[in-house]
């Protein structure tokens, strides 16, 4: 795990030389993170040991040989499907496809973080820390669905209210559960942006009030009862390994809070800001309303949560006093977030890279 800590050390550097104004986001600082960029997307791309890499490469499979008709006999969405069933099948090899969506989900990421974060360094730090050890080492629909959200959000806090949506509904075609962004979307339109804060409380306390009164379980009851429950939703409640309850004391719902209550303490009127703290705070209601069940809670709110690698920058370039404390505050959460990713959740085993 090595390379993992050599990046996030150039990065946590360069974080800290950008926060004591040494060094700006100039080229030369973008080159650097383009190559640290492609160092990840290697790393993504032909490693072998990720926890779904056997079902991956199995879903790869039965893509290239099954009709799109028997489509629906495979755990994933059509479009995915079908662009990774084609890959596969003009070079035989799995390589080819995790490359592909890797490519779209980093280049992406990386475009947002250069044209909108201040501070680029910790956007990827924070990205390094959480989201890509997560979704582009294990979840690549996940990945890719993120990545395309993150567009849309930018796109939706410059103004581009059809571009963001439009990106939505094409990210829900890797991955449904970013469908979820409609709802953000949907206040950033509907609310003006100095009511975001009102907002965020109020929906705040309506996901703790359905947690605590069981409002997850009797709507899950109640599509049973109708027969609208969908086919992943009945297979994930009957597996243990994703239908538990995170509780709302869990690590990550706390450390959300807290970057929710600093979001808010630090607040700007400004469409950029509000938009991106609109995705956040709805992320968070989602994570804490549907605590009951952990895969639809963690999954579908970190999908909103991408907010984040451009909302942290932000808030501490907006911030006049104390804002070297809060820059390190920040730094410290996330390094500690990546050390419990990396060595204590094992989320990356080892690396193996002998398809290359």
């Amino acid at each position: 795990m090595i390379v993992f800590y050599i990046i996030f050390f150039f990065l946590a550097t360069g974080y800290l030389l950008q926060l004591f104004n040494i060094i700006g986001n100039g080229p030369y600082e973008k080159i650097l993170l383009a190559l640290i960029a492609l160092l990840l997307l290697l790393i993504a791309s032909f490693n072998t040991t990720s926890n779904d890499y056997n079902a991956y490469v199995q879903m790869f499979q039965q893509a290239a040989i099954l009709p799109f008709h028997l489509y629906q006999e495979i755990h994933g969405e059509f479009i995915f499907l079908t662009i990774s069933g084609f890959i596969y099948k003009t070079f035989n090899s799995p390589t080819n496809v995790f490359l592909f969506f890797s490519i779209i989900s980093i280049f992406i990421t990386f475009k947002i973080i250069f044209k909108d974060s201040k501070l680029a360094f910790l956007s990827v730090l924070i990205y390094l820390s959480h989201a890509f050890l997560n979704k582009e080492m294990i979840q690549i629909r996940a990945g890719i669905a993120s990545a395309i959200i993150l567009f849309a959000i930018s796109m939706q806090a410059k103004g581009e209210n059809k571009k963001a949506l439009f990106l939505i509904i094409i990210s829900s075609l890797f991955h449904t559960s970013a469908l979820v962004a409609l709802l953000p979307y949907t206040i950033c339109l509907v609310f003006k942006n100095e009511k975001q804060v009102r907002i965020a409380y109020i929906l705040l306390f309506l996901s703790f009030v359905f947690y605590l009164s069981g409002g997850f379980e009797l709507l899950i009851s109640i599509l049973q009862t109708l027969g609208l429950l969908s086919e992943k939703v009945t297979t994930y409640l009957g597996w243990k390994e994703y239908n538990y309850d995170l509780g709302i004391l869990n690590p990550n719902t706390i450390k959300q809070l807290l970057l929710l209550v600093i979001s808010i303490y630090f607040f700007n009127k400004s469409k950029f800001y509000t938009t991106y703290f609109c995705y956040f705070y709805i992320g968070i209601c989602w994570l804490i309303g549907f605590s009951s069940m952990a895969i639809i809670a963690a999954r579908v709110s970190s999908i909103l949560n991408v907010s984040e690698l451009i909302l942290i920058p932000t808030i501490i370039i907006n911030t006049r006093k104390n804002r070297i404390f809060l820059g390190i505050l920040f730094l410290a959460l996330y390094t500690s977030m990546f050390i419990i990713n990396i060595e204590y959740k094992t989320i990356i085993k080892s690396l193996d890279f002998g398809v290359i």
